[in-house]
């Protein structure tokens, strides 16, 4: 039914030039009044799926659709506060490829096996505010093979980091700021094995930073550990 919901208020959207958001409301039972602090016209129960129109402050202006009719549209304000973004029309992504410099490779030590990984591409995919003036956050997913060149009829373990460092810019700021974030994932791999993986890194920023820029600035991805098993 969500799916049904959101294809809809897309559909609408896609022709308009009001609304680039599509929300999901969070409070249990929302207020929607006829202007921010106005009379109440009626409240939405949690998880109800909204247009944003537009927003002004801390309040939002937002469309609903009862009976998923758009010919029954409703229309009001509610506090932003209570709003989440299922899908915005307005985002920032990028696509690149970040390469380790060279493989980074550890031994097996019985085996004297080599294993090797490789960060092989990274997208950035960025949420913008109600407004569109400023991030709210960004998912970067980045993508990597690791491989052996093990000739034994055992398994190896393999425990892969990747470590993302981002740099953004605030509005009233001179200078880029920094942040990183790191995950690990095991593989297992047999004779002259391979495998590719992939890992999602998440950075949110606060309302008040006001982010205008996001790039990513490296990616790096390492083996930890390789055991035999």
């Amino acid at each position: 039914m969500k799916k049904v919901i959101l294809f809809l208020f897309i559909a609408i959207f896609s022709s308009s030039v009001f609304a680039t958001t599509i929300a999901q409301t969070t409070a249990s039972s929302l207020n929607v009044r006829s202007e921010p602090k106005g009379k109440v016209l009626f409240s939405l129960p949690q998880n109800s799926i909204v247009g944003v129109m537009r927003v002004q402050g801390s309040w939002a202006m937002i469309m609903y659709l009862p009976g998923n009719d758009p010919g029954k549209a409703k229309y009001g304000w509610v506090s932003s506060s209570y709003l989440k973004v299922v899908n915005s029309g307005k985002s920032a992504r990028s696509t690149s490829s970040y390469g380790v410099s060279g493989d980074d490779c550890e031994y097996e030590y019985d085996s004297n096996a080599q294993v090797c990984v490789t960060a092989t591409d990274a997208e950035m995919d960025c949420r913008e505010s109600y407004d569109g003036t400023y991030y709210r956050s960004c998912e970067i997913e980045v993508e990597y093979s690791v491989s052996s060149d093990y000739e034994g009829d055992d398994y190896l373990d393999v425990d892969v980091e990747c470590e993302v460092e981002i740099k953004y810019k605030k509005r009233d700021g001179y200078s880029w700021s920094y942040a990183s974030d790191s995950e690990s994932e095991n593989h297992s791999l047999y004779s002259y094995g391979s495998e590719s993986g992939d890992m999602d890194f998440d950075f949110t920023f606060s309302s008040y930073k006001e982010v205008i820029n996001v790039k990513i600035d490296s990616v790096e991805c390492e083996i930890n550990s390789v055991y035999k098993y």
